[in-house]
């Protein structure tokens, strides 16, 4: 069974525009200097994460720090892309899968639990 994965911004009206907004800064900065700003947002993400369990920012910090990974992990998704086109929609397709699988043999082991 394969799990087809349609990316979210595909039925987002202002994806289009998004999308050509990411392409000008690939073009201005380059691949290298949108790797290293995805790796910049990830650590910040990370540390918001900590911070949110510690009670120290609220959902709009957290928010936005998740909002700046998947701009950054969208860029990243597209320099991918020019050299492998799908692959990461692929990718994803497989993993949702595997998560779908993983899912469904948990909810197989708790219905097959004594009680």
């Amino acid at each position: 069974m394969r799990l087809e994965y349609t990316p979210s911004d595909s039925r987002d009206p202002n994806a289009d525009e998004a999308r050509n907004v990411m392409r000008e800064a690939l073009s201005a900065w380059g691949s290298e200097e949108q790797f290293r700003m995805a790796q910049e947002e990830s650590a910040e993400l990370i540390a918001v994460i900590n911070q949110f369990f510690r009670r120290r920012v609220g959902p709009i910090d957290l928010a936005s720090e998740v909002a700046d990974v998947l701009i950054m992990a969208t860029q990243v998704a597209m320099i991918i892309d020019q050299d492998s086109p799908g692959l990461v929609d692929s990718l994803i397709g497989h993993k949702v899968l595997r998560l779908k699988n993983k899912l469904e043999s948990l909810k197989h082991e708790e219905d097959t639990q004594p009680e």
